[in-house]
């Protein structure tokens, strides 16, 4: 069994997506002029082209990882993929005119999967200025908080996110996230080990 010692900072869940073959354009650039490029240049023409691609191919292809119960996952009993993030993708095809088609993915591969035109955008993609860097974020539909689990056998031994942080305290990540990244910050005294998916989280707490 797991508990809960506390919630922290809400975090906001966008979609992530390919700008265009306009900002390959802005590759060069350093960060502040990329940065004043884009504000002086209309938002709309940055994805054009490859909102046009979409339209003219009639799909949206869509990376998902499917283990990320209840926004994406894959039913076992008839192998379809459902949840909240799958609505929401279906239902944005829908409103295209296009069909939908979701490509298997990882958080790890996440970005890269965009990059090297796998698919056109992916689902549930938490707010990260690296990420934003290559590639671009819908506006955000949905914000969750980041919570530490553990075995109910240490209720009380753990009061605070600080508490966490020591040499005799293991801390499971799921490996490519942005949780990773903050739990090699908040936790850098502590043990950090990498699972490849968030179902994994919970088993090697128990």
């Amino acid at each position: 069994m797991e508990f809960e010692i506390g919630a922290v900072e809400s975090k906001r869940h966008s979609f992530l997506i390919k700008l265009g073959d306009i900002m390959n354009s802005f590759k060069p650039l350093k960060l502040m002029s990329l940065g004043i490029a884009m504000m002086l240049m209309p938002m709309g023409l940055l994805a054009q082209s490859h909102l046009k691609q979409i339209l003219e191919r009639g799909e949206l292809r869509v990376g998902t990882t499917g283990d990320w119960n209840p926004m994406t996952l894959i039913d076992p009993a008839t192998q379809k993929r459902k949840g909240f993030d799958i609505d929401v993708a279906t239902a944005l095809a829908a409103d295209m005119g296009v069909k939908v088609n979701f490509v298997p993915t990882t958080w790890k591969t996440l970005v890269n999967g965009i990059l090297a035109d796998k698919y056109d955008m992916s689902t549930s993609a938490s707010l990260s200025p690296k990420r934003a860097l290559v590639a671009g974020y819908s506006k955000s539909y949905f914000a969750v908080v980041d919570v530490p689990l553990m075995n109910r056998s240490h209720a009380g031994k753990f009061n605070s996110w600080e508490d966490l942080n020591s040499p005799s305290v293991t801390v499971a990540v799921t490996m490519g996230t942005v949780q990773e990244k903050r739990a090699r910050v908040l936790f850098n005294k502590a043990k950090i080990i990498t699972v490849s998916a968030p179902a994994r989280d919970y088993q090697e707490v128990l």
